[in-house]
C-alpha cells in the first residue's frame, strides 16, 4: 500500500500473482536444502566382516568416528533424518553388541556397540550418491614381533575371527643362530607338588618355559615322564610326548609302556611308576617320589636295594636313595606277601619306541598330535580324550618345529570374553600348519596355560593369575651373551 492511497481491486489480484510466482518459484528450492531422510540400513556379512548399508532420499554427509574404550564405531549424518518405522537390523556377529540410532537436532547417528576393539573402520562410497558403506573389519590380524636375541623373537598377535576374537603368544627359537637348550622340570623335584610356571623358570636359569604335562591334584604328571635320562612316570594310553635327546634333537610322537619285574621265579607285570596306586595295580616308586611312597595301608611293599628284597611294609615304604619300592594291591599284594626277605628281584622298564636305545634325556608326555609331515593330524580318539578336551574352546599350548628346524612354544589365551575366546583342537592344530610347523603337540591347557619370558608372564591365564603346575619345558640359552 502506498501512503495516502488505497489499492484497487486490479493492483491487489496482480500483486498477489506476483507472490504466487515468487512461492512457486522458491519452493523447490526450500525442498531442495531440507533434511536428507535415511530409508534402509542392511547389514552383509563379507570376507573382512560387515558391511552396514545406509540408503538415503539424497547425497548422504558423513563423520566417522571410532573409539577404543568402550569400543563402538559411530556415523554421524549431518543434515539427515531417520524414516519413522525405520528397520534397525541386529547381526549375530559376535563382535557386535547391538547396532542404534539417535537424532540430534539435525544430525542424524548410527551408532555400532562393539563387544570388542577391531581395527579402523572405513566409509566405502560407491556409484549411488545417497548410498554409502561402513565397513566393519572383524576379521584381521594384527601381529606385533619383537627380537629378544640372535633367532629368538617373541609375537603377539590378535585376531578377529567369525567366532571372537583370539590373542595368540609365540616364542620362536632358530637352533641354527640362537644356542638353545630345552629341558623339563619338575615343579619341586617330586612327582609330587607344584609351583607358579615364573618360580620354575627362575629357580632352574630359564630364559623361557611354558607349562607342559597333564597332572593329577597332588601334582602327579600324567603320562610320560623323563628326566635326566630316567624314567619317572610311565607313558597313558599311548599318548603323545615332546622328546629330546642327548645331541640335541626333538621328537614328537605316541609313547607306550611295558614294564615287568623278576621276583625270585616269578615274573609280574609292572602297572605304573611313581604316580597313586589304584586296584590290583603294581606300582613301582623311586626317590622321585619322595622319602617315602606315602600309599595306604591296603597294599603290601618290598624294598629293594641292590637287587635284594630287604623289607615289606604294609603302606608308605621307605624309599631308598639306590634302590626303588614295589606296591602291590589285590593279586599283586597276595604276591608280595608270599615273597620271602632276600629274594633276588631285577627290573625292566620299556618304552615303545625305547627311550633308551633312543639316547632320550627328557621328554613329557600330553597330547593329542596335532600336526605331522606339515599336515592337520588329530588323534585325540585314539588318545583316549574326553569330549570336553577333544572338541572344546580354551585356552591352549602347544610346542612345535618346522621342517628347517625352528621351535615353536605356541599359548592362547581363553574364557575372557571380549578378550581371546581360545581355540578348539583343530583350530589350533590348523593356526600351527599355517606357522609352518612340520610336528606338533598339545600340551595342557585351561588355567594351566602359561608362557613365561624371563621370568614373567606374557600371557593372561585364565584363572587371572598363574595356576600352579606340575611340571615346564624349559628353553635355557648360552650365558655368554655374545653368542646371542
Amino acid at each position: 500500500m502506498i501512503a495516502g492511497k488505497k489499492l484497487g481491486l486490479s493492483e491487489l489480484l496482480g500483486m498477489r500473482v506476483i507472490l504466487l510466482l515468487i512461492w512457486l518459484i522458491a519452493a523447490p528450492v526450500v525442498a531442495a536444502g531440507g533434511p536428507v531422510t535415511v530409508t534402509l540400513l542392511d547389514v552383509v556379512t563379507t570376507s573382512e566382516g560387515l558391511d552396514v548399508v545406509i540408503t538415503g532420499t539424497d547425497q548422504l554427509e558423513h563423520r566417522l568416528i571410532q573409539y577404543v574404550n568402550p569400543s563402538k564405531v559411530i556415523v554421524e549424518l549431518p543434515g539427515a533424518v531417520f524414516a519413522k518405522g525405520l528397520s534397525l537390523p541386529q547381526p549375530a556377529n559376535p563382535g557386535v553388541k547391538r547396532l542404534r540410532i539417535s537424532q540430534e537436532r539435525s544430525t542424524a547417528k548410527l551408532i555400532i556397540d562393539l563387544n570388542y576393539q577391531i581395527p579402523q573402520a572405513q566409509i566405502v562410497s560407491g556409484s549411488n550418491p545417497s548410498q554409502l558403506t561402513l565397513r566393519l573389519p572383524f576379521y584381521f590380524t594384527e601381529e606385533h614381533t619383537t627380537r629378544l636375541g640372535a633367532g629368538i623373537y617373541y609375537r603377539q598377535v590378535t585376531k578377529g575371527t567369525s567366532q571372537g576374537p583370539l590373542e595368540i603368544n609365540i616364542l620362536e627359537f632358530n637352533p641354527q643362530v640362537a644356542t638353545v637348550t630345552i629341558k623339563t622340570s619338575l615343579a619341586t623335584g617330586l612327582t609330587l607338588g607344584k609351583a607358579p610356571l615364573s618360580q620354575i623358570a627362575k629357580e632352574n636359569g630359564a630364559f623361557a618355559a611354558i607349562n607342559a604335562s597333564f597332572f593329577g591334584s597332588d601334582g602327579t604328571p600324567l603320562g610320560l615322564y623323563i628326566e635326566e635320562g630316567r624314567l619317572i612316570t610311565e607313558p597313558i594310553y599311548n599318548r603323545t610326548a615332546v622328546a629330546i635327546t642327548t645331541d640335541g634333537r626333538i621328537l614328537i610322537q605316541p609313547f607306550a609302556f611295558a614294564g615287568k619285574v623278576y621276583l625270585g621265579e616269578e615274573l609280574l607285570s609292572v602297572s605304573g611308576l611313581n604316580r597313586q596306586r589304584y586296584g590290583d595295580e603294581l606300582i613301582v616308586y623311586t626317590r622321585e617320589r619322595g622319602d617315602s611312597t606315602r600309599t595306604n595301608s591296603f597294599g603290601t611293599e618290598l624294598v629293594i636295594k641292590d637287587g635284594i628284597v630287604i623289607a615289606r611294609y604294609q603302606g608308605d615304604a621307605p624309599i631308598p636313595a639306590d634302590g626303588y619300592v614295589l606296591s602291590g594291591h589285590g593279586i599283586f599284594k597276595e604276591k608280595l606277601n608270599q615273597l620271602e626277605l632276600g629274594a633276588p628281584c631285577r627290573l625292566e622298564l620299556r618304552t615303545q619306541p625305547d627311550w633308551e636305545a633312543l639316547n632320550i634325556k627328557y621328554a613329557v608326555g600330553a597330547g593329542p598330535l596335532l600336526v605331522q609331515e606339515g599336515a592337520v593330524k588329530l588323534t585325540t580318539q585314539e588318545e583316549q580324550f574326553q569330549l570336553d578336551i577333544a572338541n572344546g574352546r580354551a585356552p591352549r599350548t602347544a610346542l612345535g618345529f618346522t621342517e628347517d628346524g625352528r621351535i615353536l612354544a605356541v599359548t592362547v589365551n581363553g574364557r575372557r570374553q571380549g578378550v581371546s575366546i581360545g581355540m578348539t583342537l583343530t583350530e589350533l592344530a590348523q593356526y600351527l600348519v599355517d606357522l609352518g610347523c612340520d610336528y606338533a603337540l598339545n600340551l595342557d591347557g585351561g588355567g594351566s596355560a602359561t608362557m613365561v619370558i624371563r621370568d614373567k608372564p606374557l600371557n593372561m591365564p585364565s584363572d587371572g593369575r598363574e595356576r600352579h603346575v606340575a611340571n615346564a619345558i624349559l628353553f635355557l640359552l648360552n650365558t655368554d651373551e655374545e653368542s646371542y
